[in-house]
């Protein structure tokens, strides 16, 4: 599969990314997916909304949370986001910025005028890395910024920081 992967997306660097520290991480430190994944007193699995336009990269950050032990939920644009979200709302939504009919910075407007999904943690996730563009991120309401490029640990990382931030002990 990882062979069919890098045919199919050899173009994205952040994609390519990804594949190489998954590789690094599972073949060469054994037991690294560890630290990322709920200890036996933490049965709690949180949800993840992962929303992006391009299916392989949303399978492949999907792949990536559940190796963390997150269980994932997949939306190809915003309108399908917010639709979801309203079904059944997830505990972290990973939202790319560049998306059609509905872009990122919308879906994070319109979750952050709502009362029930005003203080649902976002996690933005764009190839627009001008600064200009993580503000505009932050100012809809984003609570992290990341650029692709993102490794699997800051990834993870942001994850544990918002999910530590927003969780009700």
């Amino acid at each position: 599969m990882l062979e069919c992967v890098r045919y199919f997306l050899l173009p994205s660097r952040f994609l390519y990314a990804i594949i190489a520290a998954l590789n690094h991480f599972y073949h060469e430190k054994p037991g690294s997916f560890e630290r990322f994944s709920p200890n036996e007193e933490q049965q709690v699995t949180f949800k993840i909304l992962v929303v992006d336009d391009e299916p392989a990269l949303r399978d492949l950050i999907g792949q990536m949370l559940e190796l963390g032990g997150y269980a994932v939920q997949e939306a190809s644009d915003g309108e399908e986001a917010l639709e979801m979200i309203d079904e059944n709302p997830p505990d972290v939504v990973i939202l790319d910025v560049m998306m059609p009919e509905m872009d990122g910075i919308t879906v994070c407007k319109t979750l952050r005028a709502n009362p029930t999904t005003a203080v649902l943690p976002i996690v933005m996730l764009s190839g627009k890395t001008q600064r200009e563009a993580v503000a505009e991120g932050l100012a809809a309401g984003a609570n992290k910024y990341l650029c692709k490029p993102a490794s699997f640990e800051e990834l993870m990382s942001s994850l544990e920081e918002v999910l530590s931030v927003t969780a009700v002990p």
